[in-house]
């Protein structure tokens, strides 16, 4: 979601595009998971700040130990169970998802 202070409500607000641009605007909110209002947001103002900012590094890493080891225990498991095929396909929705997020960051606030 975009950045905007706590209780504020949004009003909508009216932009000039041009079909394309709409289209582009469109699939690269979908390809994102956001709405086209929070996508919009996110580009023109930035991420909210990430939720292990402040945290001990220490700390940070044990989270992504813990995340890596049920990523892996569960990737067996399925392997097992012969749903492979199921994996490979949420694996890939995933990193399509991941992509789109650092597109995102990677543009960064508009100056």
């Amino acid at each position: 979601m975009a950045v905007r202070p706590s209780g504020e409500k949004r009003r909508q607000r009216g932009i000039m595009a041009t079909d394309a641009e709409w289209a582009a605007i469109r699939a690269q909110a979908e390809a994102a998971g956001l709405s086209i209002s929070d996508y919009i947001m996110r580009v023109l103002v930035g991420a909210p700040a990430s939720p292990v900012a402040g945290l001990p590094l220490s700390v940070v890493d044990r989270l992504i130990r813990a995340v890596l080891v049920l990523e892996r225990l569960e990737a067996r498991r399925m392997e097992t169970q012969g749903a492979a095929d199921i994996l490979r396909a949420v694996s890939a929705e995933v990193d399509a998802w991941l992509a789109a997020e650092t597109a995102i960051e990677r543009r960064g606030p508009l100056s």
